[in-house]
């Protein structure tokens, strides 16, 4: 058993050595010479690339022409997206208006009743309380009995000047303001434009003293008439 194991590698290289030995045998010799049915394979080839190319270069023009019209296209698009964007607000409202519906009808507003308006203001009569309206101006004036030269002679004779005012020399004119009432008496006496405490006083009392005068008279009838009358006050040497 040992005897076969020891020469068993020499019969294994043996093997090999036959087998290589057959293989250099059958190996082909190399030459330049190319048969004639690979040439016509080889021009067939040549010619289908040709082909593949051409129809490949044909493929990607049509697809650039498609892919600018498709980029024409979308630019017009947005172009006129972008006119209808920028329409004016004037030419909206028109139309807004032109197709409001006008079938809808508005209450109608029942009129405010008219303020009543107050009676004008007339300047030339006073209300007085518990007694008859002034009139500031009549159609005939009131008047003293005898005219001005009577009333003049009156205040000369009834004017005591104050003693105290004449030592500190107060002169000047006060003027008083009274009601020569329907039935002609003076009444409602005051200072109107006074000097000084003293001659106001005076002039206000001998006023006050005056005898009944000639009523005013408004459309025909007796009125209560104001009057002002100016007291003058003057030192005689």
């Amino acid at each position: 058993m040992k005897s076969k194991i020891k020469y068993l590698p020499i019969v294994v290289l043996s093997g090999v050595i036959f087998l290589a030995s057959c293989k250099n045998e059958t190996k082909p010799v190399a030459t330049n010479a190319v048969p004639a049915d690979t040439t016509a394979t080889q021009s067939m080839a040549n010619q289908t690339q040709v082909n593949a190319d051409s129809i490949a270069k044909a493929e990607a023009e049509a697809m650039a022409a498609a892919k600018a019209d498709s980029i024409a296209k979308a630019k017009a698009e947005a172009e006129m997206a972008s006119k209808s964007k920028t329409t004016p607000a004037s030419k909206t409202t028109t139309t807004t208006k032109a197709t409001k519906p006008t079938t809808a009808a508005l209450p109608k507003k029942t009129p405010k009743p008219a303020t009543p308006t107050a009676p004008a203001k007339n300047d030339n009569v006073k209300k007085r309380t518990g007694k008859d309206d002034v009139f500031v101006v009549s159609e005939i004036k009131p008047s003293y009995p005898g005219g001005d030269a009577a009333m003049m002679k009156f205040l000369k004779n009834n004017i005591k000047y104050p003693i105290k005012a004449k030592e500190e020399g107060i002169k000047g004119t006060v003027f008083v303001r009274f009601v020569v009432e329907k039935d002609g008496s003076v009444a409602d006496v005051e200072v109107a434009k006074g000097v000084n405490p003293l001659l106001d006083a005076e002039a206000k009392r001998v006023v006050s003293a005056m005898p009944k005068w000639a009523a005013g008279k408004q459309n025909g009838t007796n009125v209560a008439v104001q009057y002002t009358l100016p007291v003058k006050f003057e030192l005689i040497q």
